[in-house]
């Protein structure tokens, strides 16, 4: 039934004792990223899981080279196969499977529909063609989980009940610890990343945890479509979404927590020109605003504004005196379109320029 969970309570060796897990993994114009990603994935030891990749309107070679790559390996993605007849109506205009094999599926989409709109088709075009996907789990392109993540994610799952299964993100190199879970409303105001976390337990719970690496039970993302229509927000277009789902989640409440033992590599903001690009900024200054607006209640709304329009002015002059005038300029016009109740891709974004504003400025259906 649509609203039933689907999983195991005993996580035996076999393949069928464990869930079917749908991996959801996203590229833009960064195939090579891809490619490493997909290494990891190979690398897993948990047995049960697809991949549902999708590219999402590169305007590079990114779709041959992943394709190329995933038929030189079939010994671990299996050979190319045609699709049931009927699963290409799943998706939507636009969209279409360009490589289907055993264990993973390839979609090109015709245009960049942001973070959350690639998730939502790579999820939907999931859940619709196979009953038995009890998880998703959502994993960046620029990012790499080690071998014991999903058995690790799926098993505090089980055990905790958890409807969110947050992945310790640390730095591609492994050295660093970048996220062990955040709490909310803290993070609009500072970085609210926990500082200490208990070393000695397998987990523990969180407001939200990071979306480069979240594996999320299927009965949460059916009732969510049920009452929201969609799975994550997608007039944010990137960063933020996870913000806004793992809240939603919360307050229906479904417990979310981060697995210690499942490890993620993460290279931060990669997809979005690296840490502190202009698109970074601008996205993550934009979205802040509508989080707020969305969640807080009016006081703590209140102090937010009165703290954030001049803390992101001062830091707006800091990066013009370092002569970073492309991230001062991105940080006012992400400051300015929050407040003005802007939505959707920037109309600077790269792959936009000469686009008409409006297609990028429309408000969502509250």
């Amino acid at each position: 039934m649509e609203g039933e969970r689907v999983g195991s309570p005993a996580l035996e060796s076999g393949v069928g004792q464990w869930p079917k897990i749908a991996i959801i993994i996203l590229n833009w114009n960064g195939w090579r990223d891809t490619l490493e990603c997909l290494e990891s994935v190979e690398r897993l030891t948990y047995p049960n899981y697809q991949v549902v990749l999708v590219d999402n309107g590169s305007a590079d070679d990114s779709v041959d080279r992943i394709r190329e790559w995933v038929m030189g390996r079939p010994e671990q993605w299996g050979p190319a196969q045609d699709l049931p007849e009927g699963v290409a109506t799943i998706l939507p205009p636009g969209a279409r499977v360009v490589l289907a094999t055993d264990r993973l599926t390839l979609i090109r989409s015709d245009e960049n529909l942001g973070f959350a709109g690639g998730c939502n088709l790579a999820i939907d075009f999931a859940l619709s063609r196979d009953p038995s996907i009890g998880f998703v789990f959502l994993l960046n392109n620029d990012a790499q989980a080690e071998p014991n993540c999903l058995r690790a994610c799926v098993a505090v799952a089980e055990k905790e009940d958890a409807a969110i299964v947050g992945a310790l993100i640390k730095s591609k190199d492994g050295q660093q610890v970048v996220s062990t879970g955040s709490r909310f409303p803290a993070e609009l105001f500072r970085t609210a990343q926990l500082k200490h976390w208990p070393n000695e337990q397998d987990s523990w719970p969180v407001d939200r945890v990071e979306g480069a690496g979240m594996l999320v039970r299927r009965d949460l993302l059916n009732r969510r479509r049920q009452e929201v229509g969609r799975f994550l927000e997608t007039s944010f277009f990137m960063y933020g979404e996870e913000v806004e789902l793992c809240i939603w989640a919360k307050r229906q409440g479904f417990r979310i927590i981060v697995a210690r033992q499942a490890v993620v590599r993460h290279r931060v903001t990669a997809a979005s020109g690296g840490e502190g690009s202009p698109l970074a900024y601008y996205y993550i200054t934009r979205n802040r605003v509508h989080l707020a607006r969305r969640l807080l209640p009016r006081w703590t709304r209140m102090l937010f504004h009165l703290w954030y329009l001049p803390s992101r002015v001062i830091r707006a002059t800091q990066r013009a005196l370092q002569r970073r005038p492309e991230v001062s300029k991105a940080i006012l016009h992400g400051l300015i379109d929050g407040y003005r109740g802007v939505y959707g891709k920037w109309d600077r974004h790269p792959e936009i320029q000469g686009e008409k504003a409006s297609k990028s400025r429309k408000k969502p259906v509250e």
